[in-house]
């Protein structure tokens, strides 16, 4: 109905508002009580709607542990309940970070992901989508690292994706041997492979440390 839909982290807990035509509602927390929710300056939960249908992602705190996942919770009736929360990842030797979301044109979720071996190297963005509206997530697909052979992602620094009709862009800042252009990778079969990737911003950008920012973007057709 285009009124906004508004989430942040608070003392660990990702809080949902929700505007009603005079005024935000009461904050109310997402995660459950016995998990703690990742976030910083430079990131934290990520929201996405289509419909009456609100998806919200967020890390699990310590974020550094292969052992903590990444959580997606729905609701089906524009925020007054939302369902359990279901893990999309938890990758047995892989630290898990910065989740973002989105929908296809049907309404299930997207969503995308950093993946670091347990010494925080060796950074890449996966994607993983939903056939059944949030309830189970796909096996995440590779969708970085089109710069070099050997380049990484900039692993400080947050991404975005955005989708339309079978047209996925999933935006990152890059890493290769210290140049941290802006990349898309792209996949156009609904993130079942990403079979290209485009430098955004072709600068050469050199910088011997993270800048802790990525891109956002926007689907116009």
């Amino acid at each position: 109905g285009g009124n906004p839909l508004v989430i942040w982290n608070n003392s660990n807990n990702v809080m949902f508002s929700k505007w009603n035509g005079l005024t935000f509602s009461t904050p109310i927390e997402l995660n459950p009580t016995n998990i703690d929710v990742a976030g910083a300056s430079f990131m934290g939960p990520d929201i996405a709607s289509h419909g009456d249908t609100i998806y919200v992602v967020y890390k699990e705190n310590p974020e550094n542990l292969i052992t903590t996942p990444i959580w997606c919770t729905a609701s089906y009736d524009n925020g007054v309940t939302f369902q359990t929360a279901v893990k999309i990842e938890n990758s047995p030797t892989s630290i898990t970070r910065f989740p973002t979301i989105t929908t296809d044109d049907s309404g299930n979720p997207i969503v995308a992901f950093m993946k670091l071996d347990s010494s925080f190297t060796n950074a890449r963005w996966f994607v993983s989508v939903s056939n059944d509206f949030g309830t189970s997530f796909q096996s995440p697909v590779l969708a970085s690292g089109w710069s070099s052979p050997t380049s990484e992602v900039c692993d400080c620094c947050p991404g975005s994706i955005v989708s339309s009709g079978d047209n996925i862009l999933m935006l990152y800042r890059d890493n290769n041997n210290d140049i941290r252009d802006t990349w898309v990778g792209i996949s156009s079969d609904l993130g079942n492979s990403f079979s290209n990737g485009v430098n955004l911003s072709n600068l050469n950008w050199f910088l011997n440390s993270c800048p802790g920012s990525g891109p956002d973007a926007v689907i116009i057709g």
